[in-house]
């Protein structure tokens, strides 16, 4: 029974709200200190931060809120990030630099460019400000996810035999996720992702986010979906929509679902673009059902979506188009009289559809832009045909032609040249085979494993600190994409070409696996397992000398099956940090 009760969903989610709110004082602490220590230059720069600021006129607003009026005059030509709903405090700086922060936020009602109102907690606070000397007003820690999610949080918890408590029961895992039992419609002109995500989005019940790097035919989608459901679809762009537009729409969708019973689909493309109170503003409709929620993205929604909107969405992820696809789409827009430009009757070789396919990245739009641009721009030729050759090919995307197959000879060559280049301590030659290999469209992820390997093949405990590297590298290019992810790659690259080199590392897994092979040992009575009644009977771990009890938290005994004993594999160089563990190795056995 008390295990039942620590397993209960009521338990669990009490934790989630314990780890909330701990999660919440640590970032509004960690918020708190990373301003105190910034300077109010830096965080003007930001767009953070009005300095001087001056006060103006005081009055209630139409809602009865008591407002000021705050101008600046400085560094207009920087962009800011007030805009309403945000918080903010005030502050006054003294003469000799010190910042004194007033006791008490206020909450922005409108910004533009030099001027914003601002709702302020009191008539005091009003006085404070406008009698300060020197006045700053800077962003604010923004509560306002957090207050979602604790509310979110207080509902879920109370609720009992309603929609909330079934998608208590979903998140919680006692229930099924809410998908509606569809039979499963075929889209012949979509790829098998593509048409997987169709029908997962149609036959979801709440929210679907879609997302995939650009060119994959998330917008596509959103059109199928629109021409498939009997919902009413609306569709907007987090780029340019602004509050007002979503305002619109769940009234329209609230007056399509009271008058006709008819549920609205809304598809926002790049829903990343929204902030934080954005994405809030929709979760109570999404909740209700007012609207069903499907998202676009080319983020990773798990990094730039709301957590409130994330737990109660499906996540469906397109991946790039295959060289194969992208292939068949130009060559369907080359030949393709009635949707493409057969018209034009153009005629596109096969090392330049090959390159041109290679070069698209995945992205379906890159590749069709690049044909498009060459069949407009290239003159006929004798024969009355357009022909897209390889050097309009790349005219058209913008590359030159580089001598690198991903997948023949060539592609080995670079690579190896890009290995041994690091290995052998040459920056300018590494950093120039990567260069060449990004121009060419290498798979980021797949320059960075060989960057880890080497890591610890070539370098290895000579600098200890270039495993770290490596792998923090593979993790940034991952999180951050290209083109980005090349200055990532460049610092690494460097980094391992001028790091001092040892492979004695590679060098004892390869002796030792060799000694697997040769030899069948036992591992010695003294260092076998002694944690259970009974050890002493058998023999194990009698006599074994636990080494922190010792000098230099060192003792000389028996590691080493004594079938090999006396067998070496790992020889330190004089190498870098290596030379250090040698000198410590050599120091601590010769005093014991």
């Amino acid at each position: 029974m008390k295990e039942q009760d620590t397993n209960s969903p009521i338990i669990h989610l009490q934790r989630q709200q314990l780890l909330l709110r701990m999660e919440y004082e640590y970032e509004k602490e960690e918020f708190k200190r990373q301003t105190e220590n910034m300077g109010v230059a830096r965080k003007v720069k930001r767009g953070v931060c009005w300095y001087p600021a001056s006060p103006g006129r005081s009055y209630y607003n139409s809602l009865n809120q008591l407002v000021i009026e705050i101008t600046h005059t400085e560094n207009l030509d920087i962009e800011h990030n007030f805009e309403f709903g945000r918080p903010v405090c005030f502050f006054r700086q003294s003469a000799d630099g010190k910042i004194t922060y007033f006791n008490f936020t206020a909450t922005v009602s409108y910004a533009d460019e030099a001027r914003m109102v601002v709702i302020m907690p009191g008539a005091r606070a009003i006085m404070d400000i406008q009698s300060a000397d020197n006045l700053g007003v800077q962003l604010y820690f923004d509560e306002t996810s957090y207050r979602t999610m604790f509310e979110a949080l207080e509902d879920v918890l109370r609720a009992k035999g309603n929609r909330l408590a079934e998608l208590r029961d979903i998140l919680l895992g006692t229930v099924k996720t809410g998908f509606r039992e569809l039979y499963p419609v075929r889209f012949p002109w979509l790829n098998s992702t593509q048409e997987s995500a169709v029908n997962k989005v149609l036959c979801a019940r709440d929210v679907a986010i879609v997302h995939g790097p650009p060119g994959t035919g998330k917008t596509t989608l959103a059109k199928v979906i629109a021409n498939t459901t009997s919902a009413e679809f609306t569709q907007i762009n987090a780029t340019v929509a602004g509050k007002k537009d979503m305002e619109n729409v769940v009234k329209e969708a609230q007056q399509n679902l009271g008058m006709y019973g008819k549920k609205t689909i809304l598809f926002i493309d790049e829903i990343h673009r929204f902030n934080k109170g954005q994405q809030d503003y929709l979760l109570p409709f999404v909740e209700d059902g007012t609207i069903i929620l499907i998202g676009a993205t080319t983020e990773n929604p798990y990094f730039e979506v709301n957590a409130a909107l994330i737990s109660r969405s499906i996540i469906f992820e397109l991946k790039s188009l295959e060289i194969s696809e992208v292939k068949e789409l130009i060559l369907r827009a080359v030949n393709d009289k009635t949707k493409g430009m057969g018209n034009y009757k153009a005629r596109i070789d096969e090392d330049a559809l090959d390159f041109l396919a290679d070069m698209a990245g995945g992205d379906a739009r890159n590749a069709l832009n690049a044909i498009e641009l060459g069949i407009l721009t290239t003159p006929r030729s004798e024969d009355g045909l357009i022909h897209i050759t390889l050097d309009v090919a790349s005219q058209c995307i913008q590359k030159r032609v580089v001598r690198y197959d991903k997948n023949g000879d060539n592609h080995y060559d670079i690579i190896s040249a890009f290995i041994k280049s690091m290995r052998g301590s040459d920056p300018d030659a590494a950093v120039y085979y990567l260069a060449k290999m990004l121009y060419a469209g290498e798979d980021v992820k797949f320059i960075a494993r060989r960057i880890m390997i080497l890591a610890s093949e070539d370098i290895g405990n000579a600098d200890p600190q270039a495993l770290c590297v490596a792998v923090a590298a593979a993790q940034a290019v991952e999180r951050v994409g290209m083109p980005e992810a090349q200055i990532i790659l460049s610092q690494a690259v460097t980094y391992m070409a001028c790091a001092p080199k040892s492979n004695s590392a590679v060098n004892a897994i390869f002796a030792a696996m060799d000694s697997v092979k040769r030899t069948k040992t036992t591992v010695p009575p003294h260092l076998q397992d002694a944690h259970y009644g009974g050890h002493e009977k058998l023999g194990h771990g009698i006599g074994y000398k636990y080494a922190h009890d010792y000098p230099n938290h060192y003792v000389h005994q028996q590691y080493l099956p004594t079938e090999i004993q006396g067998e070496h594999f790992y020889e330190l160089s004089e190498m870098g940090y290596e030379k250090t563990l040698k000198e410590y190795q050599t120091k601590i056995k010769s005093q014991s």
